[in-house]
């Protein structure tokens, strides 16, 4: 019987038959983030739209690098079923309060397209990172 390892919650592999009907059942819903039924998936995904970002960039004027912090923002932003912005907030700060406000400002001039489960538009999130050398 062929094995395969698979990682356990202490770091040590432990093997399991690869024919084992109900592990490759687990395989599936794991690779396709299913989770179990009943369940929504662990994370849902938006997108933001690349031309709105493109239109209203971050707008920031004599950016110096921080002396603390790497200069690099991100910004969680939700977003509702319909596309619109529903909330962001500072999840990891630039060390400029600066580029911090003007990243958070940003997202809320920009179009998202929503999260979909199974085809159907969902409450998602959107993860932006914004780095303060690129401006």
């Amino acid at each position: 019987m062929r094995s395969t390892k698979m990682p356990a919650r202490n770091g040590r592999a432990l093997p399991i038959p690869r024919n084992c009907c109900w592990m490759s059942s687990i395989r599936a819903r794991v690779r396709a983030n299913a989770g179990w039924p009943g369940m929504a998936p662990a994370n849902i995904y938006a997108a933001v739209d690349a031309e709105s970002q493109r239109l209203h960039p971050v707008q920031l004027s004599n950016y110096r690098r921080p002396e603390r912090g790497d200069g690099i923002a991100t910004v969680p932003v939700n977003v509702d079923e319909q596309g619109r912005h529903a909330g962001a907030e500072l999840a990891r700060g630039s060390g400029s309060p600066e580029l911090d406000r003007a990243a958070v400002e940003a997202t809320y001039q920009w179009t998202y397209t929503p999260a979909s489960s199974n085809g159907v538009p969902v409450r998602g999130r959107v993860r932006i990172v914004v780095s303060g050398e690129t401006l």
